[in-house]
């Protein structure tokens, strides 16, 4: 994967996702939503790897909803500055 916020973003394989997940829901989103974090080929792949890890809760997404929501979460926060 590599994203370049003046050039966009390129991965491989096309349908690799994102499993966002926490072993647990409670407190602040630091240590709910990015306990778990890791790229995964494939959809099936990812949800095979909740499957056998049942104390973490979570969801595989799509790259690209990954890179939104890291825009949208993060921001400008590593923008060099002028």
């Amino acid at each position: 994967m590599r994203l370049d916020p003046s050039e966009g973003a390129w991965w491989e394989p096309q349908k690799a996702v994102v499993l966002s997940g926490s072993p647990c829901c409670e407190g602040p989103s630091l240590g709910g939503c990015c306990d778990v974090l890791n790229f995964f080929e494939t959809r099936e792949n990812a949800e095979r790897s909740l499957a056998e890890h049942p104390a973490v809760a979570g969801h595989p997404i799509s790259l690209p909803a990954a890179i939104e929501a890291g825009r949208i979460v993060f921001g400008d926060v590593l923008r060099e500055e002028d």
